[in-house]
């Protein structure tokens, strides 16, 4: 509460892997879907679901990154360390 973490989810191939302050927590290694196969879609927010009963994020992003790659641990543990 009322502090900055860094959390990172990285996709590659079949793999997720999910990071919290530079360290991985978690990873599913049989993922179903990729993102891409969704499509193009509307009311795509950061923070805010599409669902209007649902909360708003009540809390600040910084930094949000959507790249083309996976990036490494290493990469993840520097992005966390900033």
């Amino acid at each position: 509460l009322n502090q900055w973490r860094h959390v990172a989810v990285v996709l590659s191939g079949n793999t997720a892997r999910l990071y919290f302050g530079g360290t991985q927590v978690a990873q599913n290694t049989n993922l179903a879907l990729n993102p891409v196969d969704l499509g193009a879609s509307g009311n795509v927010w950061l923070g805010r679901s599409q669902y209007s009963a649902d909360p708003f994020l009540n809390g600040t992003l910084d930094d949000v990154r959507i790249s083309c790659r996976a990036y490494s641990d290493d990469e993840i543990a520097a992005l966390a360390a900033m």
